[in-house]
């Protein structure tokens, strides 16, 4: 998302300095241009203008979701295995929470949907956030 936008700040700024330099030319021959009178008010402008789309607009598109949040969207036993897969808890963790079997069962489903991943970590394993989750925080 920031290609874009540094795309535009560069450019914004080589555009200026053109500006700039052509303006200087006609006023170092003593020709008085109409662009000369408007300098005073293009340089503010164009600097709040490249603060706007450089900085301003990218940081209120930018969405900050709590990964706890997330997790409200989920009810009881479920709730807690999306917990502990963005805590990187261990499946043993969780099964001590709610039982063995319905752990199991938990994350073998939420597993299936893409939601969290299973990586071994020696007897037991360590649950993560899936991709479809990963996408929906990021």
């Amino acid at each position: 998302m920031r290609g874009p936008w540094t795309i535009l700040a560069v450019f914004s700024l080589v555009a200026i300095s053109l500006f700039s330099i052509y303006v200087a030319g006609f006023t170092s021959q003593g020709i008085m241009c109409s662009y000369v009178t408007a300098m005073p008010y293009f340089l503010p402008i164009s600097f709040v203008l490249g603060f706007l789309f450089g900085y301003a607009i990218p940081q209120i598109t930018k969405k900050d979701i709590d990964p706890k949040t997330v997790a409200e969207l989920f009810e009881g036993d479920e709730k807690v295995v999306i917990l502990a897969a963005l805590e990187n808890k261990t499946q043993t963790e969780v099964s001590e929470k709610i039982g063995k079997v319905r752990a199991f069962r938990i994350i073998r489903k939420l597993s299936g949907k893409g939601l969290i991943e299973r990586e071994g970590d020696g007897n037991t394993f360590r649950l993560k956030a899936g991709k479809r989750l990963e996408k929906l925080i990021k």
